[in-house]
């Protein structure tokens, strides 16, 4: 373990320039496809954001994909978005 005196703090500094709603397969997908399209690289990718419903609310909401909004939110478009890119990364080494 560091002592304090030899812990490093990096600085991030974040830009939106792509808009996503990891709720919508269509929204990741042109998510995707942008950001191939301006040829972006990819240094980090955090999976860290998640959301959940109200305990008040039980009714279930479904995305317009037909997907619980909760499991197609934390689970499906993350997926989907990191597949994708991750062959990207791949694909863009290769050649």
């Amino acid at each position: 373990m560091l002592a304090p005196d030899e812990m490093r703090f990096v600085e991030v500094r974040l830009t939106v320039e792509l808009q996503l709603d990891l709720a919508s397969l269509s929204s990741v997908r042109d998510f995707v496809k942008e950001f191939m399209r301006r040829k972006k690289k990819l240094h980090v990718l955090v999976n860290n954001a998640a959301m959940m419903l109200s305990c008040r609310d039980l009714t279930p909401k479904h995305t317009a994909d037909g997907l619980e909004i909760t499991m197609a939110t934390n689970h499906f478009g993350r997926f989907r978005r990191t597949f994708s890119l991750v062959q990207y990364c791949l694909f863009a080494i290769s050649k």
